[in-house]
């Protein structure tokens, strides 16, 4: 990666290979890139469903109990896989 891409870093830490493995921001940039994300990303959810119909209650809690099943035998395959 370019560090021109990366305006807001002061100081570039790297591997023995000269990769970048982290950045030093200020704290201040940190909170305002961290705030664009999450609207970015609230923004880009939002977009996802806007011409989703909403769900009753008990249709919601069925889906979240069916993705709660997916998340726990995901984490358990993870496990496994260790």
């Amino acid at each position: 990666m370019d560090t021109k891409e990366l305006p807001f870093a002061k100081e570039f830490i790297t591997d023995t290979k000269g990769h970048i493995t982290k950045i030093i921001m200020d704290f201040n940039d940190y909170q305002r890139f961290h705030d664009w994300i999450e609207n970015e990303g609230l923004a880009r959810a939002m977009n996802e469903v806007k011409n989703e119909v909403p769900l009753n209650l008990e249709d919601a809690l069925k889906e979240e109990r069916s993705l709660v099943k997916i998340c726990v035998n995901l984490r358990n395959l993870w496990t496994s896989l260790k």
